[in-house]
């Protein structure tokens, strides 16, 4: 996501070798605790990481 902003979680899936509702898992988790936001509208919008660290 730090590297490719408009990654989607389809292509996010393939590179890490899992599905798509454990990407979503990962996103929501990371998402609640601050580390990642999204920005803009789905199809068109890119991810933000604000925190790379506990």
């Amino acid at each position: 996501m730090q590297t490719n902003p408009s990654i989607s979680i389809d292509e996010l899936a393939n590179s890490c070798n899992l599905t798509r509702d454990g990407i979503n898992y990962y996103i929501k988790n990371l998402k609640k605790d601050g580390f990642i936001k999204r920005d803009g509208a789905k199809k068109n919008g890119y991810w933000e990481v604000l925190k790379t660290t506990l």
